[in-house]
């Protein structure tokens, strides 16, 4: 009869040596918590990274608004001085004290200008043109030949620098010093009775502040176009970019339809629809 071949006996496994049982055990106790260590360490890094991230989008957000803010305060106030002035000059009595309380207030909202002028002009490059990769190396230079004072279909501002929002402050401090001589210019002809000789200084001072008036709004759009556009940003840190650092734009994305602030100086100025579209592409 044939040997039952499994029932025959099997060799039991070798035993573990003590010395292996302890090492693994060890093993166990060091690797387990280090590997919770490392990823533990690593999400706490992700956590400081996205909340250091968040703070610098709420910081470039709010120091945007802040330079907004100043810049509308001080040139809302010197353009209102300046309005009541050239009226004033063109329709009062030839007295000097007929407008010479509206002339100091001119020149107190000048000096006001003068001392923030060039912090304002600093802090615009930093904080609303270069976040949105803008940059004009110089925009005084640049404003520097824009003539003010004519009206539509003449010499006009170049608004093709217009995405820089030092280039539109230093247009409207180029404007404002145009519209103060021709209304220097006014108060002396005046005073001298030459009221023929006085009318076109008004008349480009007229148009110096309506220039002013557009550039102004147009300012205003973009600051806060691209306040908004910084806020944004907070919404697209997405989860990928807490793991692994990705996922937001630096610079900023530059706002959509930032050209459509233009529009309204674009078609009083005499530029064409079709012009402004081509300009836009």
């Amino acid at each position: 009869m044939a040997e039952n071949r499994s029932e025959e006996p099997k060799a039991a496994p070798p035993e573990e040596s003590l010395t292996k049982k302890l090492l693994y055990g060890l093993g166990g106790l060091v690797l387990v918590p280090l590997v919770g260590a490392v990823i533990g360490s690593f999400f706490q890094e992700r956590s400081w990274s996205n909340e250091n991230r968040t703070a610098r989008i709420d910081a470039d957000m709010r120091n945007a608004q802040a330079i907004g803010s100043k810049v509308a305060t001080l040139t809302n106030e010197r353009y209102a001085a300046l309005l009541q002035l050239v009226e004033l000059v063109d329709r009062q009595g030839t007295g000097r004290e007929a407008w010479a309380p509206a002339y100091e207030r001119f020149l107190n909202s000048e000096k006001e200008w003068e001392v923030g002028f060039s912090d304002a002009m600093s802090q615009l490059k930093f904080y609303v043109d270069t976040p949105f990769g803008i940059g004009v190396e110089n925009p005084m230079q640049e404003a520097a030949p824009d003539d003010c004072t004519k009206m539509r279909g003449e010499r006009r501002l170049d608004m093709s620098k217009s995405p820089s929002a030092a280039y539109l402050l230093a247009a409207l401090n180029n404007c404002y010093g145009q519209v103060h001589e021709e209304t220097i210019q006014a108060i002396a002809d005046k005073e001298k009775q030459k009221s023929g000789a006085r009318r076109p200084h008004l008349e480009n001072a007229s148009a110096g502040l309506r220039h002013i008036w557009y550039v102004n709004a147009i300012f205003s759009c973009e600051v806060d176009g691209r306040v908004l556009a910084i806020h944004k940003a907070l919404n697209e840190i997405s989860f990928i970019y807490v793991l692994f650092g990705a996922g937001v734009p630096n610079p900023y994305r530059y706002p959509e339809h930032e050209t459509d602030c233009l529009d309204e100086y674009e078609a009083w100025r005499g530029v064409s629809e079709a012009e402004q579209d081509v300009r836009r592409k």
